[in-house]
């Protein structure tokens, strides 16, 4: 299993010898110890944001298109939610393509690679770097993904509401459109 950050604790016999804390970076992983950095290793799975950007996109796309029984709201619900992920995609690659470095893992609580909108929108507000303007306006944007947050995923299909997909749909195509504009 591969996940954004993982944690890997050594065992003897008598018990934790120690943890590694692992954090993929661009497809590679940097490790920690309580002494600091000392290894790189190759992840599973390489990073690609653009790409993934484009592929949740259009795969929000899809779902919202289904017109088979029983399909829908419940699909136009969950292309809602990756819509989030596209838009959240396309900035993180603007992020990237403006020279902001990721955090340390043990500041990851404060790192705008793995937040999620509206956090990410706040986190954007001090940005710097090449296209740090960009990535202010996006901060300042009230509309951008409003009412849009993770835990929508545990919601009744019910509670998500069309007009909302529809700005989502329309908040990632832009952020997508930015994200190749560069």
């Amino acid at each position: 299993m591969v996940s954004e950050s993982a944690f890997l604790t050594l065992r003897n016999a008598e018990g934790p010898w120690f943890v590694l804390a692992c954090k993929p970076i661009y497809g590679v992983s940097s490790c920690y110890s309580k002494s600091g950095r000392f290894t790189t290793v190759n992840m599973a799975y390489s990073t690609d944001m653009r790409v993934a950007a484009h592929r949740h996109f259009k795969s929000a796309q899809v779902l919202c298109a289904e017109k088979g029984a029983g399909l829908q709201p419940g699909c136009r619900a969950v292309a809602g939610y990756l819509f989030g992920l596209s838009g959240e995609l396309a900035v993180k690659k603007i992020m990237k393509d403006s020279g902001m470095p990721p955090l340390p893992p043990e500041r990851r609580r404060d790192d705008p690679y793995f937040a999620h909108f509206p956090a990410l929108k706040k986190m954007l507000s001090i940005a710097s770097g090449r296209r740090s303007e960009e990535l202010r306006r996006i901060a300042e944007n009230s509309s951008l993904f409003q009412n849009w947050d993770t835990n929508m995923r545990y919601a009744p299909t019910k509670d998500i509401q069309k007009n909302d997909i529809d700005a989502w749909e329309a908040s990632a195509k832009a952020l997508v459109e930015s994200m190749e504009a560069e």
